[in-house]
């Protein structure tokens, strides 16, 4: 999947006031809890535990792998990845216990990382025999954007609400001048957790070129896709695979667009992110068997590179060289 580096700017940001340790509920000083992610990936959250009566390396270990188990509440998001790697924890003096991950812990970047190492470090500054938690990676401290260590961390080294602005470069596909191509049209989408970034693309893709400078100019004269009416009820994403579920205006069509373009624009647009493989859609939270003339909208969907206009590239070549 083709990444772009120069962006149009778009206008995303938001105001990101749900931080670590914070949700609608309120902890019991007095219980345990083991602690997650909400499904937008945009606040930690919390369900209580008992924990047994065993040895310290042993509680440990526990619960690394019930930080990687299915939370029992749906709404909710395992906190260390199948494609992450258990680390191996060490216990150092004054309390403090070391994890190190191995390079698989890299995968996680950004928000996403940092929601997950809060929830693992207040899971673990609950435990009576533990004060503070360090990340190394293949047996390096754990380093920020900036390249300084992070060191030891406790629960309330994440604060409660906080500016934290990620900018990821994503490709909005529309219809081409002539209706029967895909343009990719590159934008640098500015979030800063309080939505996930396939929100942004979904968003944008339903709203279609407002908002989004100087396309024609680069990219000449391309089409919305998406009929009107249209919204986006849910998106999740789990294990690469994208849950939309669209309202029924959706099934409307677009007039004088293919159905196939209507269905792909959203499909390329998201699996263009690098943590997107397929698509599946629902409308209204059913499964639907057609799209117009499109068979089996109740398919996995993946990138159909055969549908983009050529020309895009060159269009993004002259944009970055005016930009520089």
């Amino acid at each position: 999947m083709r990444k772009i580096n120069i962006g149009i700017i778009l206008a995303l940001s938001l105001l990101f006031l749900a931080g670590c340790g914070k949700s609608d509920q309120k902890e019991d000083p007095n219980k345990k809890y083991m602690y997650y992610i909400n499904n937008a990936q945009t606040k930690v959250v919390f369900e209580e535990m008992e924990i047994k009566p065993e040895g310290q390396y042993q509680l440990v270990n526990d619960l690394l792998k019930k930080l990687q188990a299915e939370p029992k509440n749906l709404s909710y998001k395992r906190v260390i990845p199948d494609n992450v790697n258990l680390p191996t924890p060490e216990f150092l003096s004054n309390s403090k216990i070391r994890l190190n991950f191995d390079s698989t812990y890299n995968q996680l970047e950004g928000i996403q990382e940092l929601l997950r190492r809060a929830a693992i470090v207040k899971t673990f500054c609950q435990l009576d025999f533990v004060d503070s938690v360090e990340f190394y990676v293949e047996g390096n401290p754990l380093t920020d954007g900036d390249g300084l260590q992070v060191g030891a961390m406790t629960s309330s080294s994440f604060i409660d609400s906080f500016n934290y602005l990620e900018k990821q470069n994503i490709v909005l596909y529309y219809a081409s001048t002539d209706k029967k191509k895909l343009k990719g049209v590159e934008a640098l989408a500015n979030y800063d957790g309080s939505s996930t970034v396939e929100r942004i693309v979904i968003d944008q893709i339903i709203k279609g070129t407002s908002g989004v400078e100087n396309v024609e100019q680069y990219y000449g004269k391309v089409y919305n896709t998406i009929p009107s009416g249209t919204v986006c009820n849910s998106i999740n994403t789990v294990d690469y695979i994208c849950y939309v579920d669209l309202n029924s205006s959706f099934m409307g069509g677009v007039e004088g667009i293919s159905d196939e373009l209507v269905i792909y624009s959203i499909v390329n647009s998201l699996t263009n992110l690098s943590t997107i493989n397929k698509v599946k859609f629902t409308i209204d939270g059913e499964a639907t068997k057609a799209y117009g003339t499109v068979a089996n909208f109740d398919q996995f969907f993946e990138m159909n590179y055969n549908l983009i206009d050529k020309t895009t590239e060159n269009n993004t070549e002259s944009k970055a060289e005016d930009e520089n």
